[in-house]
């Protein structure tokens, strides 16, 4: 049996760092919120983590809660405020251009067909 003794950092055990290179990122934060539960890392150092990360992400409303962690007497930058636009922008045109896929699949009658097959493809033999 291996025991971790007390003078051993946890930190050294962690295996995120090495396998977060190779996950989505929208994966990593929950492990980063595991990690911020456990006290292993020092909550800063874990948010500016969370900062670094965000910003590949379209995520800004998060990004701009986790600066507010970070500065809580600064306003964010004003780059956050207009990728927020860019992202929202973004999002209005693929729910207008999605709309009619989306409106067919909440009727009624089509929630049937598609439950009682399996896969796409019987959906088009019927």
């Amino acid at each position: 049996h291996y025991y971790i003794t007390n003078n051993l950092s946890m930190a050294q055990y962690d295996l995120t760092n090495a396998l977060s290179e190779f996950m989505d990122l929208h994966l990593v934060f929950p492990l980063l919120e595991f990690l911020s539960t456990r006290e292993i890392y020092k909550s800063e150092s874990l948010m500016k983590s969370k900062y670094q990360l965000l910003q590949n992400t379209n995520m800004v409303d998060f990004t701009i809660d986790v600066f507010h962690g970070l500065h809580p007497d600064e306003d964010p930058p004003e780059a956050l405020h207009l990728k927020r636009n860019e992202v929202v922008k973004q999002l209005t045109l693929l729910q207008e251009r999605s709309s009619q896929v989306i409106e067919m699949f909440s009727r009624k009658d089509v929630a049937e067909v598609v439950e009682k097959h399996r896969d796409s493809q019987q959906l088009w033999t019927t």
